[in-house]
């Protein structure tokens, strides 16, 4: 089972109900937040912090091991025991998945207008002929895309791996250094695109999606 948490920003936080959420964060993250100068990208770590420690919540477990954060040499924080998590954001949402059995990766992208040949060098040929043969092909540029964020991000290293080297094919599957990773497109907001993978098989069914609204503060949020 894979659960997403996520969430939107919608506007600036008043102070008070950002001063009950912040201080809930430990100290170091604190200070990680306070690096940010705009309000959206404070909104956006934030956030991200308080879905990990939902997820925490769900598992039963302290929130108090934000504090024991650790991170790879590519970057990707983890914990010690056995939750695998992952956050991304674009344009308004910030998600997180979470699983006590799986460590997924998960990316999302707002769809924007963009010249897609730019991004040409990133894809195989036979991924650009998919892209140019769909009916949408800027949709399927961005779920091309987000499949290939997805797997770099759940093996770990991030984009020390070239996209060009994650391959995806028509059943869902990536290959990459010997694994096969599976992916799956969510259906969210139509006007983005969310891929999540894992390197198990599961069903559709067994990934569950919960909005959570910070904006609405009370003493059960923790």
């Amino acid at each position: 089972m894979i659960h997403i948490y996520f969430t939107r920003i919608r506007v600036q936080m008043p102070s008070e109900i950002w001063d009950k959420h912040f201080n809930t964060l430990p100290k170091t993250l604190k200070e990680s937040n306070a690096r940010y100068t705009r309000w959206q990208d404070r909104h956006l770590h934030l956030f991200g912090k308080l879905l990990l420690a939902k997820a925490l919540e769900y598992h039963q477990i302290d929130i108090e091991n934000l504090n024991r954060l650790k991170y790879n040499k590519f970057g990707k924080p983890y914990f010690d025991f056995n939750l695998g998590f992952n956050i991304s954001h674009s344009g308004s949402y910030v998600l997180c998945a979470f699983s006590d059995f799986l460590t997924p990766g998960i990316d999302i992208e707002e769809i924007k207008p963009i010249d897609i040949s730019l991004l040409k060098h990133i894809f195989s040929d036979g991924e650009w002929k998919t892209i140019n043969s769909s009916d949408d092909s800027l949709k399927r540029f961005y779920d091309l895309w987000t499949m290939k964020e997805a797997v770099i991000k759940a093996d770990g290293r991030g984009l020390s791996i070239p996209l060009k080297k994650v391959n995806s094919d028509n059943d869902g599957v990536v290959t990459h250094s010997s694994r096969n990773w599976r992916i799956y497109n969510i259906k969210f907001d139509p006007r983005y695109s969310v891929s999540i993978a894992v390197d198990q098989l599961i069903s559709h069914g067994e990934i569950l999606l919960e909005e959570i609204d910070f904006y609405n503060f009370s003493d059960k949020s923790f």
